[in-house]
């Protein structure tokens, strides 16, 4: 079954889809909007058809197709990751600063710069300046200058600016460029704390609805009798169960819900309980995983993707990953004819046991003891280790 991930247009969201909700064109895709999330996550997953009461929705882009819902799925959060960095950037152009170099020169240059003089009122005739306040050397204490007086118009006076004064310029220029440079970027580190914040919310609501479907779909499972014997015993039997699956949703959804939930402590295995319980050694040793040496390719089966994704929706998108799974697969296979061969050893090694069974009978005249030897057989041992 093939997956795609197709841009809504109505609300610019990314989703898995399978290939048969999307038309020939590309450019809609049917989408179950008057159902509840639990039947959407199921319907994705099962691939189920739609019908007359689903919405035909218009759809921006589209891509792949993908083998696997767990690599259609790994592709979506990548894209949807790259949405949200692009969307949380500021399109605003940035303040640019001045370099600390030409701080100092700058502020040398505006307080070596004076105004021009002041010509006086009618019937004055010398220039008038203001007085200028001037901080000492010493003790830092302002002094006042007075007012001068110049009867010649073409006479200018200049007053040099302390040393003093300017170097306590720069030093309060570059304090208030450091407090602006902090808040902006505690202000960055806010925002990307934020956008890592919402992706990770979103992971965990995905995980959750997985969960709530997987507890929902097993305590509505657990009411109906079932159809199917499970393990396989023979490789007729796996192909019947094969034409089964395709054919009727009803057996399609028993083998997946029968198989959800095995468990284990690691992913390999999860993965070789899954398999253990879907089919024996004998049909095992049957198969690998490309069908070399004239045996069945069992990537290419769909009982494949159901123990794919059963394994994947118990321990995540992180950790069951596809590459592991099909990793564990590829093993579990490979090592079929060695559990078969030991298996038969142990149970070589321990025939069968005779008990003897004394009857005691009900004439207390009668002495005969009758003795009843009858075969007891242990039971027999587990497939070998995984």
């Amino acid at each position: 079954m093939e997956y795609y991930i197709v841009l809504f247009s109505v609300d610019n969201t990314l989703e898995v889809v399978p290939a048969s909700w999307i038309n020939s064109e590309r450019q809609k895709c049917y989408w179950p909007e008057n159902h509840d999330t639990t039947f959407i996550r199921r319907a994705i997953t099962r691939g189920i058809g739609h019908d007359d009461t689903w919405g035909n929705l218009p759809i921006t882009k589209s891509y792949g197709p993908y083998g696997t819902l767990l690599e259609a799925r790994q592709k979506a959060k990548r894209k949807e990751s790259r949405l949200t960095d692009a969307s949380s950037e500021s399109d605003a152009p940035r303040k640019r600063k001045l370099p600390e170099k030409l701080v100092e020169s700058t502020q040398t240059a505006r307080n070596h710069s004076h105004k021009k003089p002041k010509f006086g009122e009618k019937g004055q005739t010398g220039l008038k300046y203001p007085a200028q306040m001037i901080i000492s050397p010493r003790n830092s204490q302002p002094i006042s200058m007075p007012e001068v007086q110049c009867s010649q118009p073409a006479l200018t006076i200049q007053v040099p600016t302390p040393t003093t004064s300017r170097t306590s310029t720069v030093i309060r220029q570059k304090e208030t460029d450091a407090e602006n440079g902090t808040k902006d970027d505690f202000r960055g580190l806010v925002l990307s704390s934020l956008a890592a914040i919402k992706i990770r919310l979103r992971t965990v609501e995905s995980n959750q609805e997985l969960i709530l479907a997987q507890l929902k779909d097993v305590r509505g499972n657990a009411r109906k009798p079932r159809l199917l014997n499970l393990p396989v015993k023979d490789l007729n039997e796996l192909e019947n169960l094969e034409e089964v699956i395709l054919k009727n949703q009803e057996a399609y959804d028993e083998v997946a819900d029968r198989l959800d939930g095995v468990g284990g402590d690691s992913v390999r295995e999860c993965t070789f309980k899954t398999m253990k319980k879907l089919m024996s050694d004998d049909v095992a040793r049957e198969l690998n995983w490309k069908g070399r040496n004239s045996k069945g390719a069992f990537q290419n089966f769909q009982l494949c993707s159901i123990v794919t994704n059963c394994v994947h929706y118990y321990f995540g998108k992180k950790t069951g990953t596809l590459t592991v799974i099909e990793g564990a697969l590829k093993d579990w296979l490979k090592a079929a004819p060695n559990r078969v061969k030991q298996r038969k050893l142990r149970s070589n090694e321990n025939p069968l046991k005779t008990r003897q069974v004394i009857d005691i009978p009900n004439n207390s005249d009668s002495d005969e003891n009758i003795t009843d030897s009858t075969p007891c057989s242990d039971e027999d041992p587990a497939n070998g280790s995984e």
